[in-house]
């Protein structure tokens, strides 16, 4: 695994305890993804190489939690199709546990399970967490 970013994973997840906590408030309206991270899978070259596409997908990504539940992903234009559908789902929603500090995202229907992200705060740079993958997207508030 990449040392540089092994220690990154470490020290964000040292300070999920201490993180600032996010009220719903903050975290309604737009964000822009600044640095999308991928952590090593152990997974085959070529399983990480269209990981890496996803990862890159992400880049400058605005994501937009809107004040009735909505949720939208707005990707950069050149992005593959085939991969940004794999990341977005159509007419997601979104719901947050301020107690666990965790997004869940999906269809009301199906209980917003199409994805969760955990929200750390820290010295003023917020980074979401993807569950379940190896991302972690490092954004900021528009």
């Amino acid at each position: 695994m990449n040392k540089s970013l092994a220690t990154l994973t470490l020290i964000l997840f040292c300070f999920i305890g201490r993180a600032q906590s996010v009220s719903k408030t903050d975290l309604t309206g737009k964000w822009q993804v600044t640095s999308a991270l991928m952590s090593d899978t152990k997974d085959s070259p070529e399983i990480m190489e269209k990981m890496d596409v996803l990862r890159k997908c992400y880049e400058n990504a605005i994501i937009d939690f809107k004040e009735d539940g909505k949720f939208f992903i707005e990707f950069k234009k050149n992005n593959p199709k085939e991969f940004t559908d794999i990341l977005y789902e159509e007419n997601s929603y979104w719901k947050y546990d301020a107690s666990t500090s965790i997004i869940s995202i999906g269809t009301i229907e199906e209980d917003y399970s199409f994805m969760e992200m955990k929200i750390v705060q820290k010295s003023d740079v917020t980074y979401f967490l993807i569950a379940e993958s190896p991302y972690t997207l490092v954004v900021q508030k528009l």
